[in-house]
């Protein structure tokens, strides 16, 4: 069973800044792969799951790793491709005060293509789900 540090390097070829608060990481080509939260995900009226990909008040915005998480976000906004890695954590929290999260289990077979991203309430952004697709696609 591979880690998920070393899936995104060597699987995906996106390599973590840092293992402990690198929330995801952006290849040489300007793909996009970020960490999200399977409980953090919702159906919404037109069809599509949406993640929040971003905590907003509350959060250390400040943070090394929020820092590069807007970073991150600002580049698939910018029209660069964004892939979501689904994570499931070992327990829930309904908001970044309730401190980190860690991964239990991760999808490695499948990452969710990222469409549009919106800010929403308490300014998170919450990132479109538009197609699941095999890793083996993605790859470098």
């Amino acid at each position: 069973m591979i880690a998920p540090t070393s899936f995104f390097n060597t699987i995906l070829g996106a390599k973590l800044s840092n293992p402990q608060w690198s929330w995801g990481a952006q290849r040489e080509d300007n793909t996009v792969f970020l960490r999200v939260w399977q409980d953090q995900t919702k159906k919404r009226e037109d069809g599509f799951l949406w993640v929040r990909v971003s905590y907003g008040q509350g959060a250390k915005l400040d943070s090394l790793g929020n820092r590069e998480r807007l970073r991150h976000i600002a580049e698939i906004q910018n029209g660069n491709p964004g892939y979501a890695v689904m994570c499931l954590a070992t327990k829930q929290y309904d908001s970044a005060e309730d401190g980190p999260r860690n991964i239990k289990s991760f999808n490695r077979k499948d990452v969710f293509h990222i469409g549009e991203i919106q800010l929403g309430e308490y300014d998170c952004h919450y990132a479109k789900l538009i197609d699941r697709v095999p890793v083996s696609s993605v790859k470098p």
